[in-house]
């Protein structure tokens, strides 16, 4: 191998070593939940959120930080999903696990709405939260 290109594949495995090892299927999730939020049939746009949420489950589940915080936005926002502000808190306290204090204040901002949900016949307040990934908050 030529000396000079050593550095360019070290540098090129060093990268990919620290790619988490579910990228590839969240990336999968916010391509669909991108096609979903331009979607103009609301049937399409349901699908498409719904194999997104089962996607961002997939990589949440082995701790893919932006994948917990996305699938605790589908479950706020009822999108693919039925909504659920537990579930929305669960996923974004798992998100704010590894320090991320915006994941934390979104939490504590669920947790908020859970207690301002109306007793008499269970609507929760809509959560104005929109868009998929570790960047949209």
């Amino acid at each position: 191998m030529n000396a000079a290109l050593l550095p360019i594949v070290f540098c090129v495995v060093s990268k990919a070593s620290n790619v988490h090892p579910s990228q590839e299927v969240f990336d999968q999730a916010h391509a669909l939940a991108a096609k979903a939020d331009e979607a103009k049939n609301p049937e399409t746009a349901h699908t498409q959120y719904a194999v997104a949420a089962e996607l961002y489950r997939r990589a949440a589940e082995q701790g893919h930080h932006g994948a917990q915080m996305s699938l605790a936005l589908l479950y706020a926002n009822g999108e693919g999903v039925e909504k659920d502000l537990s579930q929305a808190v669960h996923w974004m306290e798992k998100a704010a696990e590894s320090g991320d204090e915006r994941a934390a204040h979104v939490a504590q901002m669920y947790r908020e709405r859970m207690k301002h949900r109306e007793p008499d016949n269970g609507v929760q307040h809509e959560v104005p939260l929109h868009g998929h990934g570790d960047t949209e908050l």
